[in-house]
Protein backbone atom coordinates (compact mmCIF):
# COMPACT_ATOMS: atom_id res chain seq x y z
CA UNK A 1 0.00 0.00 0.00
CA UNK A 2 1.53 3.30 -1.12
CA UNK A 3 -1.46 5.50 -1.86
CA UNK A 4 -1.67 9.28 -1.35
CA UNK A 5 1.95 10.14 -2.03
CA UNK A 6 3.87 11.78 -4.87
CA UNK A 7 5.36 8.63 -6.40
CA UNK A 8 6.27 8.91 -10.09
CA UNK A 9 7.70 5.43 -10.67
CA UNK A 10 7.36 1.97 -9.12
CA UNK A 11 9.82 -0.83 -9.81
CA UNK A 12 8.29 -4.25 -9.07
CA UNK A 13 10.82 -6.38 -10.92
CA UNK A 14 10.88 -9.84 -9.40
CA UNK A 15 7.89 -9.21 -7.13
CA UNK A 16 5.68 -11.93 -8.55
CA UNK A 17 3.84 -12.66 -5.30
CA UNK A 18 2.06 -9.31 -4.94
CA UNK A 19 -1.63 -9.89 -4.20
CA UNK A 20 -2.88 -6.38 -3.38
CA UNK A 21 -1.58 -3.16 -4.89
CA UNK A 22 -2.98 0.25 -3.94
CA UNK A 23 -1.21 3.30 -5.31
CA UNK A 24 -4.04 5.73 -5.94
CA UNK A 25 -3.48 9.49 -5.63
CA UNK A 26 0.14 9.57 -6.80
CA UNK A 27 1.97 10.92 -9.87
CA UNK A 28 2.48 7.67 -11.75
CA UNK A 29 2.68 7.96 -15.56
CA UNK A 30 3.43 4.37 -16.61
CA UNK A 31 2.93 1.04 -14.89
CA UNK A 32 3.45 -2.58 -15.98
CA UNK A 33 1.76 -5.19 -13.79
CA UNK A 34 1.30 -7.79 -16.52
CA UNK A 35 1.94 -11.47 -15.83
CA UNK A 36 1.46 -11.19 -12.07
CA UNK A 37 0.15 -14.67 -11.14
CA UNK A 38 -1.03 -13.80 -7.60
CA UNK A 39 -2.44 -10.31 -8.12
CA UNK A 40 -6.05 -10.06 -6.87
CA UNK A 41 -6.67 -6.33 -6.33
CA UNK A 42 -5.19 -3.47 -8.38
CA UNK A 43 -6.00 0.17 -7.61
CA UNK A 44 -4.17 3.02 -9.37
CA UNK A 45 -6.92 5.64 -9.57
CA UNK A 46 -6.13 9.35 -9.57
CA UNK A 47 -2.70 9.27 -11.15
CA UNK A 48 -1.25 10.63 -14.40
CA UNK A 49 -1.08 7.27 -16.14
CA UNK A 50 -0.78 7.25 -19.92
CA UNK A 51 0.00 3.54 -20.01
CA UNK A 52 -0.99 0.73 -17.67
CA UNK A 53 -0.82 -3.00 -18.27
CA UNK A 54 -2.41 -5.55 -15.96
CA UNK A 55 -3.02 -8.26 -18.55
CA UNK A 56 -2.41 -11.96 -17.95
CA UNK A 57 -3.15 -11.82 -14.24
CA UNK A 58 -5.31 -14.94 -13.83
CA UNK A 59 -6.41 -14.22 -10.23
CA UNK A 60 -7.16 -10.52 -10.64
CA UNK A 61 -10.70 -9.74 -9.45
CA UNK A 62 -10.79 -5.94 -9.17
CA UNK A 63 -9.04 -3.40 -11.40
CA UNK A 64 -9.51 0.30 -10.62
CA UNK A 65 -7.74 2.61 -13.07
CA UNK A 66 -10.16 5.55 -13.12
CA UNK A 67 -9.23 9.23 -13.42
CA UNK A 68 -6.04 8.95 -15.44
CA UNK A 69 -4.99 9.70 -19.04
CA UNK A 70 -5.28 6.16 -20.38
CA UNK A 71 -6.15 5.77 -24.07
CA UNK A 72 -6.38 1.96 -24.29
CA UNK A 73 -6.54 -1.14 -22.11
CA UNK A 74 -5.25 -4.66 -22.71
CA UNK A 75 -7.83 -6.94 -21.09
CA UNK A 76 -6.35 -10.28 -22.15
CA UNK A 77 -5.82 -13.10 -19.67
CA UNK A 78 -8.17 -11.90 -16.92
CA UNK A 79 -10.60 -14.79 -16.38
CA UNK A 80 -11.39 -13.85 -12.74
CA UNK A 81 -12.03 -10.13 -13.21
CA UNK A 82 -15.48 -9.14 -11.94
CA UNK A 83 -15.05 -5.39 -11.34
CA UNK A 84 -13.48 -2.94 -13.79
CA UNK A 85 -13.38 0.79 -13.12
CA UNK A 86 -11.82 2.72 -16.00
CA UNK A 87 -13.88 5.91 -15.84
CA UNK A 88 -12.58 9.43 -16.57
CA UNK A 89 -9.92 8.50 -19.09
CA UNK A 90 -9.48 8.92 -22.86
CA UNK A 91 -10.44 5.39 -23.87
CA UNK A 92 -11.98 5.11 -27.36
CA UNK A 93 -12.49 1.33 -27.55
CA UNK A 94 -13.02 -1.47 -25.04
CA UNK A 95 -12.86 -5.16 -25.93
CA UNK A 96 -14.65 -6.93 -23.09
CA UNK A 97 -15.35 -10.17 -24.93
CA UNK A 98 -12.98 -12.23 -22.76
CA UNK A 99 -14.31 -10.93 -19.42
CA UNK A 100 -17.11 -13.43 -19.05
CA UNK A 101 -17.27 -13.07 -15.24
CA UNK A 102 -17.55 -9.29 -15.24
CA UNK A 103 -20.25 -8.06 -12.85
CA UNK A 104 -19.55 -4.33 -12.58
CA UNK A 105 -18.27 -1.96 -15.26
CA UNK A 106 -17.63 1.74 -14.69
CA UNK A 107 -16.48 3.31 -17.94
CA UNK A 108 -18.17 6.70 -17.84
CA UNK A 109 -16.53 9.91 -19.09
CA UNK A 110 -14.43 8.41 -21.87
CA UNK A 111 -14.52 8.62 -25.68
CA UNK A 112 -16.40 5.39 -26.38
CA UNK A 113 -18.56 5.38 -29.52
CA UNK A 114 -19.74 1.80 -29.13
CA UNK A 115 -19.89 -0.79 -26.39
CA UNK A 116 -20.57 -4.49 -26.90
CA UNK A 117 -21.43 -6.37 -23.71
CA UNK A 118 -23.03 -9.46 -25.22
CA UNK A 119 -20.31 -11.70 -23.74
CA UNK A 120 -20.74 -10.23 -20.25
CA UNK A 121 -23.88 -12.05 -19.16
CA UNK A 122 -23.01 -11.80 -15.44
CA UNK A 123 -23.11 -8.00 -15.53
CA UNK A 124 -25.27 -6.39 -12.82
CA UNK A 125 -24.10 -2.76 -12.87
CA UNK A 126 -23.08 -0.57 -15.82
CA UNK A 127 -22.24 3.13 -15.76
CA UNK A 128 -21.28 4.37 -19.22
CA UNK A 129 -22.65 7.90 -19.17
CA UNK A 130 -20.88 10.87 -20.74
CA UNK A 131 -19.31 9.07 -23.67
CA UNK A 132 -19.91 9.29 -27.42
CA UNK A 133 -22.04 6.17 -27.54
CA UNK A 134 -24.18 5.57 -30.61
CA UNK A 135 -24.29 1.81 -30.16
CA UNK A 136 -24.81 0.07 -26.80
CA UNK A 137 -25.42 -3.68 -26.98
CA UNK A 138 -26.49 -5.26 -23.69
CA UNK A 139 -28.28 -8.24 -25.20
CA UNK A 140 -28.02 -11.20 -22.84
CA UNK A 141 -27.20 -9.08 -19.80
CA UNK A 142 -30.46 -10.08 -18.15
CA UNK A 143 -29.06 -9.82 -14.62
CA UNK A 144 -28.54 -6.08 -15.00
CA UNK A 145 -29.75 -4.11 -11.97
CA UNK A 146 -28.25 -0.67 -12.51
CA UNK A 147 -27.71 1.15 -15.82
CA UNK A 148 -26.65 4.73 -16.48
CA UNK A 149 -26.19 5.46 -20.18
CA UNK A 150 -27.14 9.13 -20.03
CA UNK A 151 -25.50 11.97 -21.98
CA UNK A 152 -24.63 9.98 -25.08
CA UNK A 153 -25.83 9.79 -28.68
CA UNK A 154 -28.14 6.79 -28.40
CA UNK A 155 -31.06 7.04 -30.80
CA UNK A 156 -34.32 5.30 -31.64
CA UNK A 157 -36.13 2.88 -29.34
CA UNK A 158 -34.87 1.47 -26.03
CA UNK A 159 -36.58 -1.76 -25.02
CA UNK A 160 -35.87 -3.14 -21.53
CA UNK A 161 -38.44 -5.93 -21.62
CA UNK A 162 -35.80 -8.58 -20.87
CA UNK A 163 -34.38 -6.86 -17.80
CA UNK A 164 -36.76 -7.64 -14.91
CA UNK A 165 -34.07 -7.00 -12.27
CA UNK A 166 -33.34 -3.46 -13.40
CA UNK A 167 -34.07 -1.11 -10.49
CA UNK A 168 -32.14 2.01 -11.49
CA UNK A 169 -32.13 3.38 -15.04
CA UNK A 170 -30.86 6.70 -16.34
CA UNK A 171 -31.05 7.09 -20.12
CA UNK A 172 -31.54 10.85 -20.17
CA UNK A 173 -29.89 13.30 -22.57
CA UNK A 174 -29.97 10.97 -25.57
CA UNK A 175 -31.75 11.02 -28.92
CA UNK A 176 -34.16 8.22 -28.07
CA UNK A 177 -37.76 8.40 -29.29
CA UNK A 178 -39.32 5.69 -27.13
CA UNK A 179 -38.58 3.62 -24.04
CA UNK A 180 -40.21 0.41 -22.85
CA UNK A 181 -39.81 -0.36 -19.14
CA UNK A 182 -43.18 -1.98 -18.54
CA UNK A 183 -41.67 -5.33 -17.44
CA UNK A 184 -39.05 -3.81 -15.15
CA UNK A 185 -41.18 -4.41 -12.09
CA UNK A 186 -38.26 -4.00 -9.66
CA UNK A 187 -37.53 -0.46 -10.81
CA UNK A 188 -37.35 2.26 -8.16
CA UNK A 189 -35.59 5.06 -10.07
CA UNK A 190 -36.08 6.14 -13.69
CA UNK A 191 -34.61 9.14 -15.49
CA UNK A 192 -35.40 9.72 -19.16
CA UNK A 193 -35.22 13.50 -19.29
CA UNK A 194 -33.96 15.52 -22.26
CA UNK A 195 -35.05 12.94 -24.82
CA UNK A 196 -37.56 12.84 -27.68
CA UNK A 197 -39.96 10.33 -26.16
CA UNK A 198 -43.65 11.12 -26.68
CA UNK A 199 -45.24 8.43 -24.49
CA UNK A 200 -44.29 6.86 -21.17
CA UNK A 201 -46.03 4.06 -19.32
CA UNK A 202 -44.76 3.39 -15.80
CA UNK A 203 -48.03 2.15 -14.35
CA UNK A 204 -46.65 -1.41 -14.16
CA UNK A 205 -43.78 -0.35 -11.87
CA UNK A 206 -45.28 -0.51 -8.36
CA UNK A 207 -41.97 0.17 -6.59
CA UNK A 208 -41.11 3.32 -8.53
CA UNK A 209 -40.08 6.13 -6.18
CA UNK A 210 -38.32 8.62 -8.44
CA UNK A 211 -39.22 9.67 -12.00
CA UNK A 212 -37.40 12.37 -13.96
CA UNK A 213 -38.96 13.02 -17.36
CA UNK A 214 -38.60 16.74 -17.92
CA UNK A 215 -37.66 18.36 -21.25
CA UNK A 216 -39.10 15.60 -23.42
CA UNK A 217 -41.86 15.58 -26.06
CA UNK A 218 -44.38 13.76 -23.87
CA UNK A 219 -48.04 13.87 -24.78
CA UNK A 220 -49.10 10.78 -22.80
CA UNK A 221 -47.81 9.54 -19.44
CA UNK A 222 -49.41 6.83 -17.32
CA UNK A 223 -48.30 6.62 -13.68
CA UNK A 224 -51.66 5.63 -12.29
CA UNK A 225 -50.40 2.83 -10.03
CA UNK A 226 -47.21 4.39 -8.78
CA UNK A 227 -48.22 5.04 -5.21
CA UNK A 228 -44.61 5.31 -4.01
CA UNK A 229 -43.66 8.21 -6.25
CA UNK A 230 -42.17 11.10 -4.33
Amino acid sequence: YCYSNKIKDVNIEGCKNIMFFQAYKNNLTKLDFSDMPELVYFDVRLNDLNEVDFSNCPKLQVAAVGTNNIMSLNLEGLPSLYTLGCYENNIATLDLSKLTNLEMLECYSNNLAELDLTANTELTALTCQRNLLKDLNIEGCNLLKKLDCSVNYLAGDLDFSNYPNLYTLNCGANNITSINVEKCTAMTDLACDNTSITELNVSTLPLLESLIANDCLLTVMDCSNNLNLE
